[in-house]
């Protein structure tokens, strides 16, 4: 970039240098591939970068690395950038001040864990509790009532309060829902019931469960990594599932774009830089036409996707030949009433011999 580009580019915008920022803009290409080179970033790295600027260095970093994740302070320079379009498509512009992120507290918290940093930003981000709750909406028929789930700042003794009909002070349109509390519930799983049966009134009030109309059913934590073996193991033994899907689909869990997206960028999967996960309604979904969080990963975007924006079907590009895709594109058929489930099991047999 030449600095009478530089000037124009700051006048578009109405910027100017920040004394106060200590701004100096990087605008020599060939210095900013070397200093790249010199930092040792690599195919494969992921690089944090502290000060975007006007992304001379960070274009350089992003030629080398599989992706790059770069902060910057000046809200003018994150609107111009995004509005000039300056950062290619595995680049995540974060507008923060670095001096109050931790950038070692995921990599720290994810070596605690024994997980991958993926895997801990699936958690971060929520798609991990979509994916969940969608798995209970579809074995219960409960439904999220808002896309996304409300997540409400709540605690323990609390829950029955939030988790009210906003006719009695809490945050549900409707009662038959799945949601998720974010405070003082962590790890914990509830349910919130209430009954008018007097008989049963009579109880919780005996069991010092309160004096209702709502009652909170509250487990203190969930140990998943013990509780799958012993799912397989009454599996394996008894013959017994822990939860059966209905036979139809009550929600989806559907990605949406974490950074603007660019035609010719490939998905990460889950837990990167491209896409989180919200439910909704798989009518909605199926009605927007909606990706499914399952089928992102690997996809080739074909259309620009804003930041927050749901991604389509008609944004992306998959491999239809793939399984996934194919047993997808069956259990759509299938739950729209287009084959039988007889010609549905036939099918998945046929792939299966492939």
């Amino acid at each position: 970039m030449k600095t009478a580009e530089l000037r124009a580019l700051l006048d578009r915008h109405g910027l100017h240098l920040s004394r106060d920022l200590g701004q100096n803009f990087l605008t020599d290409a060939d210095l900013a591939d070397e200093l790249a080179r010199k930092a040792g970033a690599e195919a494969g790295d992921f690089v944090i970068e502290v000060g975007t600027g006007l992304g001379v260095l960070t274009r350089a970093i992003a030629a080398r690395a599989a992706r790059v994740r770069t902060v910057e302070v000046d809200a003018g320079l994150v609107r111009a950038l995004q509005a000039e379009d300056l950062l290619p498509a595995n680049v995540e512009l974060v507008h923060a001040d670095a001096r109050e992120l931790d950038f070692a507290a995921w990599a720290r918290e994810a070596a605690r864990r024994g997980l991958n940093p993926n895997m801990l930003i699936e958690f971060v981000d929520g798609s991990k509790t979509m994916i969940e709750m969608a798995a209970v909406s579809n074995a219960t028929g409960l439904v999220p009532d808002v896309r996304g789930m409300h997540g409400p700042t709540t605690s323990r003794d609390k829950l029955k309060e939030t988790f009210a009909l906003k006719e009695h002070g809490g945050v549900l349109n409707r009662a038959g829902v799945v949601d998720y509390g974010i405070g003082g519930v962590h790890p914990g799983v509830f349910l919130v019931v209430t009954t008018d049966h007097p008989r049963l009134r009579q109880a919780l009030v005996y069991r010092d469960m309160g004096d209702g109309p709502y009652y909170t059913l509250f487990r203190p934590f969930h140990l998943c990594s013990i509780e799958v073996p012993l799912t397989c193991a009454m599996l394996a033994i008894r013959k017994k599932s822990n939860m059966t899907p209905l036979n139809r689909l009550v929600s989806e869990v559907f990605a949406v774009a974490k950074q603007d997206l660019s035609p010719g960028h490939t998905l990460e999967g889950i837990g990167g830089c491209d896409f989180y996960g919200l439910i909704d309604n798989y009518e909605i979904a199926q009605g927007e036409k909606l990706v499914p969080v399952g089928l992102a990963k690997g996809a080739e975007v074909a259309k620009p996707v804003e930041r927050d924006a749901p991604i389509t079907y008609g944004d992306v590009r998959h491999n239809e030949n793939s399984t996934v895709f194919r047993l997808r594109q069956l259990q759509d058929i299938w739950m729209a009433g287009r084959i039988s489930e007889q010609e549905l099991l036939e099918s998945v047999d046929r792939i299966a011999q492939e």
